[in-house]
């Protein structure tokens, strides 16, 4: 190990790194700065990572969050009354997602789904209860002649 006496200290050691009075070097020559550099730039870039997917999820057609469009199947396919509600509901959970108000947003989202569904079953209960009409009359009038 050398030392030597002059404005600038020079240190040589096993690892062979040098330390000087003006620069520090660490890790076989990198600056502490330009890890702490590194690593933020690197923290940067995975919270856009992480910004960019969830907006591509947000605004994707099949989006898990605000059952939109689940509820517009249901007006169309289903009982329109209860699909219009369930739509309602559908925009309102948008409405307090994009305020930040995440409980009350998943309040509205499970409306919606539970809505949208009901909607589906009461279409399939009305089409099979109306089948069950059907046979039971075409029983009577056979009954009846």
């Amino acid at each position: 190990m050398e030392v030597t006496g002059e404005s600038k200290e020079t240190v040589t050691g096993a690892g062979d790194e040098e330390m000087d009075g003006n620069s520090p070097r660490v890790n076989g020559g990198v600056n502490e700065n330009q890890t702490l550099m590194k690593r933020n730039e690197m923290e940067e870039e995975e919270e856009e990572e992480e910004e960019e997917e969830e907006e591509r999820i947000y605004h994707s057609w099949g989006n898990k969050k605000s059952f939109f469009w689940l509820s517009i199947f249901s007006v169309i396919f289903g009982c329109s009354c209860v699909g219009i509600y369930a739509l309602i509901s559908a925009v309102r959970a948008t409405e307090r997602e994009d305020r930040g108000d995440v409980e009350a947003a998943r309040k509205w989202q499970r409306r919606a789904v539970k809505f949208s569904l009901l909607s589906f079953l009461v279409l399939v209960a009305s089409v099979v209860l109306g089948l069950l009409f059907l046979v039971l009359v075409s029983y009577l009038v056979r009954l009846a002649e």
